[in-house]
């Protein structure tokens, strides 16, 4: 499963930027405009790329202590460029979280074993479009999986502030500390709420009341996206049951991410009934992570955030249902098809692609394969803890 995923991101990596050339260094473009209006005084969430009107820089006021950097280089082919070194980096610090926690768990990884962890963590179709995109999603995803094995060791303290770091970038990763509350790790979440805090209050004091303000009252707002999908499901991947309850109950759009929570969060609980054993922990941080991203209107780029603990359970989990369920949800979400990929098709005017197209057209109306790989993981999850 790791070659396959190294085989996809590579393919990915070379058609990405043939098929879609805007998105190449897309992100870093972002970051360097809007670097570029902070050092000049301006505001920089009304900030966008030249030719990419819909997009700005949507993180908190202190995240913009790190971008000012490439305000400084003005430059977003040296910014993607010293992206791209980060991005690989922190894959290869997840592959090493990832191999140490499964040496801790009793796997004795061969030398191959070492390098597809590192290639898969570091070029898989999961990072391939992070790559691409110039975002730092694997950056977060560092965080993540390194904040949560410390968090569970004997460093809660460090753990909970790691934690913070992801959770204050991009929000929704604080929902680990559901896991913390259920391993009762008070120290780790006392950490982090206040690293939250303070990184909310440097940011306060670097850029003032009205950067704070706007991002309050208008960039969370707009991230939410309650009316997301409320036009054509095919013009985006969403990767979120906001697609099926969409489709399936006649509600308005702004009810839909009240909706999921309702569906997604009683199915993420059964994956807690205990949290005995690594197995018990990792499926149940797999089935958090997944939960949270089925409820938000969020694409196939943050995978990532997912490879801890996902590596490792595709090492430890044994034969079985669960396996089998994790297997499979695991090649769906590998294979990164979404209604842009029907839209290749349909350029290609090959009569099988055109058949091909109506026939799925009605189906990602509904559910995309990734979403469905998706429901898969939270399943083995489920299947974990009733069944095994």
């Amino acid at each position: 499963m790791l070659a396959l995923g190294i085989a996809l991101g590579v393919g990915t990596l070379v058609a990405l930027p043939a098929l879609r050339p805007e998105q190449l260094g897309l992100a870093a473009r972002v970051y360097t405009t809007a670097g570029e209006a902070a050092v000049a005084g301006e505001a920089f969430y009304g900030a966008t790329p030249a030719g990419l009107p819909g997009y700005r820089f949507v993180y908190p006021p202190v995240v913009m202590l790190a971008a000012l950097p490439a305000g400084l280089l003005g430059s977003a082919a040296a910014t993607f460029a010293v992206i791209t070194i980060l991005s690989l980096a922190a894959g290869l610090g997840i592959a090493v979280v990832v191999s140490r926690e499964l040496e801790r768990a009793g796997t004795d990884l061969a030398r191959r074993d070492r390098w597809l962890v590192a290639g898969f963590c570091c070029l898989s179709a999961y990072a391939a479009p992070t790559l691409v995109n110039g975002q730092l999603n694997l950056v977060l995803g560092l965080g993540l999986a390194a904040g949560l094995v410390a968090a569970d060791r004997d460093q809660p303290t460090v753990g909970g502030a790691i934690l913070a770091v992801p959770a204050t970038v991009k929000l929704f990763p604080a929902t680990v500390g559901l896991y913390l509350l259920r391993r009762r790790r008070w120290r780790a979440v006392t950490a982090a709420i206040a690293t939250g805090v303070g990184l909310a209050v440097v940011g306060l004091l670097a850029f003032g009341t009205d950067a704070s303000l706007t991002y309050l009252t208008s960039v969370i707002p707009g991230e939410v996206q309650s009316g997301a999908l409320a036009g054509d499901p095919l013009d985006h991947g969403f990767l979120t049951v906001r697609r099926q309850l969409a489709a399936l109950v006649p509600v308005p759009p702004a009810w839909l991410p009240a909706l999921a929570v309702a569906v997604v969060a009683p199915l993420v609980g059964l994956a807690y009934r205990r949290v005995d054993n690594r197995l018990d922990r990792w499926f149940a941080i797999l089935a958090l992570l997944v939960g949270t991203l089925l409820v938000l209107p969020l694409e196939g780029l943050y995978f990532p955030l997912l490879m801890f603990p996902l590596v490792p359970l595709l090492y430890r989990t044994p034969t079985g249902r669960p396996r089998t369920l994790l297997v499979a949800g695991t090649a769906l979400t590998l294979l990164g098809i979404t209604p842009a990929t029907l839209d290749a098709l349909s350029a290609s005017g090959l009569p099988l692609a055109v058949t091909i197209v109506a026939v799925l057209e009605p189906v990602f109306r509904v559910i995309l394969p990734g979403t469905i790989g998706m429901w898969l993981w939270l399943g083995a999850a489920i299947d974990w803890q009733f069944g095994a």
